[in-house]
C-alpha cells in the first residue's frame, strides 16, 4: 500500500480566547501519534499561561506569530525595523517557532527583510506575497511550490469553514500519515 503524502499542518488564531481548543488538538494527537502542528499565535493577545499550555504540549506543536495585535492591515504600518522588533519580542514571550504569518494573509515587503534579517520563514498566500525577496517561504495554497507536501490550514475559532472543533473530524487522516511542521519543510 503507498503511503499518502506528508502533511503540514497549521492552525491560525492561537490566543487567551482559543486555548481551550487546544483539548481539540490534543484529541487529534491521540488518534494520530505523529502529528505535529505549527500554531499561529496572537502576541498582544496570549498570556504567559496561554503559551505555557501550548509549551507543555511538546515539541509536536510549534507557536508561529500570527501578527501582533491580529487587526486587518497592521503589518502594512510596521518598517522592516519595527518587525524585527516585535518577532524578537514574541521570541521572548516564547511564541519562538520563527515563521510568521499576516493576519488575513495582508503584509508588504518589510515583512520579508525582518523575516530574512532574523532567519524566520514567512507563512504567505499565492494572492498575496512579495516575490523574491531572499526569505524563506512557505505559500500554504500552491501545492505545485513542493508537490510532495500536503498543506492543511485551519483555524482554533470557527471564523471560516475550517475551525478545528466544528470541523474535527476533516482534520482527521490516514492512520499512517507522516506530519512535518512548517519550518521542518522550508
Amino acid at each position: 500500500m503507498k503511503r499518502s503524502k506528508p502533511f503540514v499542518l497549521d492552525f491560525d488564531d492561537y490566543c487567551d480566547n482559543t486555548v481551550a481548543k487546544l483539548e481539540q488538538l490534543c484529541k487529534l494527537k491521540e488518534l494520530m501519534p505523529g502529528l505535529k502542528a505549527t500554531l499561529f499565535a496572537i502576541p498582544a493577545r496570549c498570556s504567559p499561561a496561554t503559551i505555557a499550555s501550548a509549551k507543555a504540549l511538546g515539541d509536536w506543536v510549534s507557536l508561529g506569530m500570527h501578527g501582533w495585535q491580529h487587526t486587518l492591515g497592521e503589518c502594512w504600518s510596521w518598517t522592516s525595523e519595527a518587525a524585527i522588533a516585535r518577532m524578537q519580542a514574541a521570541v521572548e514571550m516564547g511564541i519562538d517557532g520563527k515563521v510568521f504569518r499576516a493576519p488575513k494573509w495582508v503584509l508588504d515587503a518589510e515583512i520579508y527583510t525582518a523575516a530574512k534579517e532574523l532567519d524566520w520563514v514567512v507563512a504567505d498566500h499565492k494572492d498575496w506575497r512579495v516575490l523574491n525577496t531572499g526569505a524563506r517561504v512557505y505559500t500554504y495554497n500552491q501545492p505545485l511550490r513542493d508537490p510532495k507536501w500536503t498543506r492543511v490550514h485551519g483555524h482554533l475559532p470557527n471564523v471560516s469553514d475550517n475551525g478545528i472543533e466544528e470541523h474535527f473530524n476533516d482534520f482527521v487522516f490516514p492512520p499512517d500519515s507522516e506530519f512535518k511542521l512548517i519550518t521542518e519543510i522550508v
